[in-house]
Parts: C-alpha cells; structure tokens; sequence
C-alpha cells in the first residue's frame, strides 16, 4: 500500500468482509535487497500496520523465485512468522529442471512446506507442460487469488482444477483501494455459486487444518 492510511483501508476492508486475521506478505526479490535489508524494513512497517489493524496480522513475505533459493538457508527467514510455510512466487516463464530442482530442494533439504502462490498465473507460460506436472507432484500446496474467480479465464482454470480434487488455500492478494482492493467475499460467492457451500466449507478446512499443523493460532 502507498501509506498507512491505506493499509487501514486496506484491512479495515478485510475485516468487513469477514477476515479476523491476515498474512502480511510483502514481496521478496532477491536480486533488489538483501534479507537483512528487507527483514528490517518489514518490521518497520508491520509494527506500524498493527497500530491501525482491526484483524491480526502475520508476518510473512511472497518470496520470488531466485536460482539457487533451494540451498539458500537464509530464506527460512521469510516464512509465515512460527511456522515453515513459505508463499513462493513461480517465474512469469517456462519452468525448468533447474526451478523443479529448487523447489525439490526447499521441501526435501530445508523442510519447508511451500505454497505456490496465485497458481492461476503461470499455467499460460507453460508451452512445455511436464515441470508444470513434475512441480504439481511434489508435496506443495497451492494458493488461489479469489479476485481470479471474477475473471472467466482464470476463473476456468481455477474450477478445473479444484474438480481434480486439488486442496487450495484462498488470498486476496489485495495491495491498493481502487486496483486490487480486498475481494474475498466476492471470490467466495463466485465458489459457492459455481461448485456449492460444501467446497467452500471444505476449503476453510483444509486452511484451518494446515495451520494448526504448523503451529498458527489464529
């Protein structure tokens, strides 16, 4: 968000809509700042939202993908605070062997359980589509904008894939007022109207189940 006003905005919007509690994720580049770097500005600005959150917020950070980010230990540090999820953020490209490769080395040498954030976003870059499987076989649990829902392309892939039986997490994604505003209460009625209030129930399930797996109390 541009400033503090809006992030009250911002979450006084979510909370309206029903959320109590909210991963902060500001994003992580490695190739702009360093994690001493950015985990200082983070606290910065966490400790300043919280003074005009209504609902609780989590320290986290949408992580986007860097080469070697599977040997990399320091990106342990970037996961939702007291837990070992982390949101990773795919290349806007074909995924490679190389990205198949870290990602493996996340789950299997750091023992962290990644989300792949926004899925929705990267299906359309992937002409050679055996990573994109080979990705989707690991362990990773996925996330889905529900602004994505609203839109009937996205919205498709988002239905097919659920109907695979996929378990997914919602986000809202929000980051302004007027171009990406809070928006889950519209992406949930978008569910319960194209697959019921039963997916909807099993999908608040599936987030309040992994949770409590990784130790978040919300």
């Amino acid at each position: 968000s541009a400033d503090l006003q809006e992030t009250k905005d911002l979450l006084d919007e979510e909370s309206k809509q029903g959320v109590d509690c909210a991963v902060a994720t500001p994003h992580f580049y490695a190739m702009r700042t360093t994690f001493p770097s950015f985990l200082e500005k983070r606290e910065r600005a966490y400790e300043k939202a919280c003074t005009v959150s209504p609902v609780k917020l989590l320290r986290g950070a949408e992580v986007y993908y860097f080469p070697g980010m599977g040997n990399a230990d320091q990106v342990r540090e970037l996961t939702v605070e007291g837990s070992d999820l982390l949101m990773l953020e795919m290349p806007f490209a074909q995924w490679t062997k190389e990205i198949f490769q870290d990602v493996e080395n996340l789950i299997y040498r750091q023992h962290l359980t990644v989300i792949l954030v926004h899925l929705e976003r990267f299906y359309s870059f992937q002409k050679d589509k055996s990573i994109w499987e080979d990705v989707l076989e690991l362990p990773v649990v996925v996330q889905l904008n529900t602004g994505s829902f609203l839109e009937w392309k996205s919205r498709r892939f988002d239905l097919r894939l659920m109907k695979t039986g996929r378990q997914v997490l919602l986000g809202s994604d929000c980051h302004n007022i007027r171009r990406r505003p809070p928006n889950m209460k519209e992406g949930r009625a978008v569910i319960e109207k194209k697959m019921g209030a039963g997916m909807l129930r099993q999908i608040d399930q599936f987030a309040e189940s992994l949770l409590k797996e990784h130790g978040i109390q919300i």
